[in-house]
């Protein structure tokens, strides 16, 4: 099978994940919300935009040729601010409040704090439907003391959650089955499966044509920058 013909194959099929899982999460909304519950997520909130965001190489891919000069520009300065963070980083707690840190939120954002790219967003983006007003979002729990960490638990639908979290589970595990389906198709058309972190992977498509590579039976590694080994908190193989 040619090259473009196996990434169109691996890019509908990671689609047709996205659209059903958007329809699993207008079903689980509406069934939390028949219970008395409150989804927050809105245009605007962006709370979760803040969040170290991985997808699949499928969906960055997939999602690339949609950007214009402006985000791809925004886009090389928040992965090389990553790169350095990901360099200085001891473990992934430390990478995470880092990136949130001295990073900042998602560079797809526009001036009104939406998602400028919203109908092309992985499947990780897609899962997130908050129970919680949107604060709790951005709000670094370690900096919490026993007292407040228990009062926020003590809000939350475990039945409907993904605990200790204020998301509601269903998507969540929906997606990351979906994400593992992706995953494995990536892996048969190529011998490797590659995820990482959503800015990153972006930036590596749009300046090193790595679906280009891939499909060229030329190993990732080899193109990619050293530190970004298997141990980086940037991007993984299987």
């Amino acid at each position: 099978m040619e090259p473009n013909i196996v990434w169109t194959a691996l890019i509908e099929h990671a689609q047709q994940k996205h659209r059903f899982l958007d329809q699993l999460c207008s079903l689980c909304s509406g069934e939390f919300t028949g219970k008395g519950g409150t989804v927050h997520c809105k245009r605007s909130c962006a709370g979760c935009c803040s969040l170290n965001v991985r997808c699949t190489l499928t969906e960055a891919v997939a999602l690339a040729p949609h950007l214009n000069d402006n985000q791809i520009e925004a886009l090389h300065l928040h992965a090389e601010k990553l790169k350095q963070i990901d360099r200085d980083s001891r473990d992934l707690k430390s990478f995470l409040k880092a990136s949130r840190d001295q990073v900042g939120p998602c560079p797809l954002l526009d001036a009104d704090g939406a998602c400028s790219v919203y109908e092309h967003r992985p499947l990780a983006c897609r899962a997130l439907l908050s129970t919680m007003a949107p604060h709790y979002c951005t709000l670094d729990f370690s900096t919490l003391n026993s007292t407040e960490k228990q009062a926020f638990m003590a809000q939350l639908d475990q039945e409907s959650v993904n605990f200790p979290t204020h998301y509601l589970a269903m998507p969540q595990q929906i997606a990351q089955a979906a994400e593992m389906e992706c995953l494995e198709k990536m892996k048969e058309a190529f011998g490797v499966a590659v995820t990482g972190n959503l800015p990153y992977l972006l930036d590596l498509e749009l300046t090193l044509k790595v679906s280009e590579k891939l499909a060229e039976g030329r190993g990732l590694q080899n193109f990619i920058d050293p530190i970004c080994k298997n141990d980086s908190f940037l991007i993984s193989f299987t």
